[in-house]
């Protein structure tokens, strides 16, 4: 049976509840590992080839999860990131909210260049194929909270809209190959119909409702504009679908 440790922050939650939801008794063992964002998930770090942590966030992580010690790399077939922005985020791609027009070369140097500690930590110590980054959702469309303004492409006009879709779809496109490529780590991507028709934000009945780092619903009724950047049970089920069936063909 194959063993996957899914590690990340707040977003890990609707992502269990789309695997529990789809998993049969034969499927493989998934372990999950998770603080929230900023200084908590920093504190995670990679020593001699353990996920290891402050002894300040011991007790927390053996209660939440039920590892006692640090987590041990070999033990896993593979690790499924999440978090980090969606290689889908336009704010990688654009400055000013414009779609622009990128060769696939400059596409395949952002994707692929994933600045987060602990991520570039676990390439380096990692076999390509046993490592599968996933990120965070991308922000609701809807949201009016000015510090997710960037990730909002500015769609005026049929031209922007179809430049977008052709940006989006190279994208995938370059994700779609690290998958098939040995000597990279595999890059998943949410699946279009989760998202707005240019790809770069995800539909609000995805969102709404968004789930915590336990998989409950942190306010069933929440308007997007109080949480826009987790996903529900809707979005978790799509997603844990998607990883099931990286894994089964793995």
């Amino acid at each position: 049976m194959k063993k996957i440790l899914v590690l990340g922050t707040s977003h890990i939650g609707a992502i269990k509840v789309g695997i529990d939801h789809h998993q049969s008794l034969s499927g493989p063992q998934f372990d999950y590992l998770a603080l929230g964002s900023g200084p908590n998930f920093d504190s995670f770090y990679v020593a001699d080839r353990l996920i290891a942590f402050p002894e300040s966030k011991a007790k927390q992580i053996e209660n939440a999860y039920g590892f006692k010690s640090f987590v041990a790399l070999d033990d896993y077939d593979a690790v499924l990131f999440v978090h980090g922005s969606c290689r889908l985020c336009l704010e990688l791609y654009s400055s000013d909210r414009r779609i622009p027009l990128l060769s696939r070369q400059v596409v395949r140097e952002i994707a692929f260049r994933i600045d987060v500690p602990l991520y570039q930590s676990l390439a380096q110590v990692l076999d390509p194929s046993k490592l599968i980054f996933l990120g965070a959702p991308l922000i609701a469309s809807s949201t009016r909270k000015s510090r997710y303004k960037p990730q909002l492409p500015v769609i005026d006009t049929p031209e922007d809209m179809s430049r977008a879709q052709r940006l989006a779809a190279l994208i995938r496109d370059v994700c779609r190959a690290s998958i098939d490529d040995p000597l990279r780590p595999s890059i998943l991507l949410p699946p279009p119909h989760l998202l707005e028709r240019h790809q770069f934000n995800t539909l609000d009945v995805n969102i709404r409702g968004g789930l915590s780092i336990r998989g409950q619903s942190k306010n069933p009724d929440a308007q997007i504009a109080l949480d826009p950047r987790h996903g529900n049970a809707l979005y978790g089920q799509a997603m844990g679908r998607l990883v099931l069936d990286y894994i089964d063909k793995c």
